[in-house]
């Protein structure tokens, strides 16, 4: 086998011990965590050969990538989060004092506004029927702003891709934080909102008074929620401003305490710029470094990470910010990890999309030394089809990358998940 750092094209990051190809089946593998049994899977699933319409799915997969049908239904658990509507799984987490898992997704019909939704499930990945409405629960607006900024389906739209197919834009997000969860997202054409709920789904009201928060900012637009992580004192949104003709700028960060209100020791009363970031998809908190790392996109198409530090939201001049491109092409770094989570000085690997032309985009993987410069590894990429969007990624104990998204083969979408050999 070649040696990692070596430069590879095609698929040649693709570990051939882990399952390579695409699940059919489903239309999309969205995020994952790890559990004593193998890692388990959200994403969505098409109701039939036939149709594009889809319903959500939670799966688990064994340590070498096989569906493990010892979980929920012969290996998957599909349903809606409500009657007569389709549904698109989103996050997954795992309360680890009974290994639940809480699922968080979006539920629609035709043309309406999506609504968030949250579906329980038991460790064996059976539907837990004491949760809420029969395992179910939808997220209804918390009532604040009587009608949207601008008419605009924000945050859950379909938005046509370049190969001219529509995919559903993954803005909803949730993370645990202590016994409690967080969800965030944008309503239509409303302001971001940030929300707590224990694990019965009711608000927990320490949290700004009442549950939630929206989130604003002047100028023209709505603030629009693309990352978020929780850790033991904060809670940090990745953001931008989404003008009314649907163009993004202005990349930022929110610093939360836990009680929903904003750090006014960071940033400008709570919120602070990531300067060059054109297009900001994700945000890296290193705690060791005293760094929050955007990744995301220059105006000029380059690939980009820019570091703030965490004490005061001021940038931090010792991280280097040079746009990164491959062979040419335009790079959008979508996800970006510590390769040594919990160390100072760890390196840092950013994945995303590489985009070669109209219907061809690989991924791309780029490895970074700890002060932002690229580290001898370079930028690689992988291929998956002609189109391999990539909706999630974790690196395992060995430094391996594991990537999950969508491909297209030829008509519509199908989900995948494979192991990248970013580490010997």
């Amino acid at each position: 086998m070649a040696k990692a750092n070596s430069i590879r094209q095609g698929s040649g990051l693709i570990d051939p011990d882990y399952r390579q190809d695409v699940f059919p089946e489903f239309a999309g593998v969205t995020t994952s965590v790890l559990d004593c049994m193998g890692r388990v899977c959200v994403g969505s699933a098409y109701v039939s050969d036939s149709s594009l319409e889809t319903h959500y799915a939670i799966f688990r997969l064994t340590t070498d990538g096989q569906l493990d049908r010892r979980f929920g239904g012969d290996g998957k658990t599909t349903g809606t989060f409500q009657d007569g509507n389709q549904s698109i799984g989103y996050h997954i987490i795992q309360r680890p004092d009974d290994g639940k898992f809480m699922v968080l997704g979006l539920t629609f019909t035709g043309l309406s506004p999506r609504k968030p939704a949250l579906a329980r499930f038991n460790p064996d990945g059976t539907l837990d029927t004491t949760f809420a409405n029969q395992g179910h629960f939808v997220i209804e607006q918390p009532s604040l702003e009587s009608t949207p900024i601008f008419q605009a389906d924000h945050g859950t739209a379909m938005q046509l891709s370049d190969a001219g197919a529509a995919t559903p834009q993954q803005s909803w997000q949730i993370k645990p934080i202590g016994d409690s969860f967080i969800v965030f997202g944008n309503y239509y054409g409303h302001d971001l909102v940030v929300m707590m709920f224990d694990w019965e789904a009711n608000f927990v009201a320490a949290f700004n008074g009442c549950g939630y928060k929206y989130l604003e900012r002047q100028g023209e637009g709505t603030v629009y929620g693309l990352a978020l992580h929780a850790d033991s004192q904060s809670i940090w949104v990745g953001a931008c401003m989404q003008t009314p003709d649907f163009r993004f700028r202005d990349a930022f960060v929110v610093r939360l305490t836990r009680q929903g209100e904003y750090d006014q020791a960071f940033g400008a009363a709570g919120i602070a710029d990531f300067p060059g970031l054109h297009t900001l998809k994700n945000i890296l908190v290193l705690p060791d470094d005293q760094r929050i790392i955007g990744c995301g996109a220059r105006e000029d198409g380059a690939g980009l990470l820019v570091a703030l530090r965490q004490t005061d939201g001021s940038l931090d001049e010792c991280f280097e910010r040079t746009g990164v491109k491959h062979e040419g092409h335009n790079i959008r770094w979508d996800h970006v990890l510590a390769v040594s989570p919990g160390t100072e000085g760890s390196k840092i690997i950013a994945a995303g999309e590489l985009r070669v032309g109209v219907g061809n985009l690989p991924g791309v993987v780029g490895c970074f030394n700890s002060d932002g410069s690229l580290d001898a590894f370079a930028t690689q990429t992988f291929a998956l089809r002609r189109i391999t969007m990539l909706a999630g990624c974790t690196l395992d104990t060995q430094g391996r990358m594991l990537v999950h998204g969508q491909t297209q083969i030829p008509e519509r979408f199908n989900g995948y998940v494979v192991r990248l050999l970013t580490q010997q």
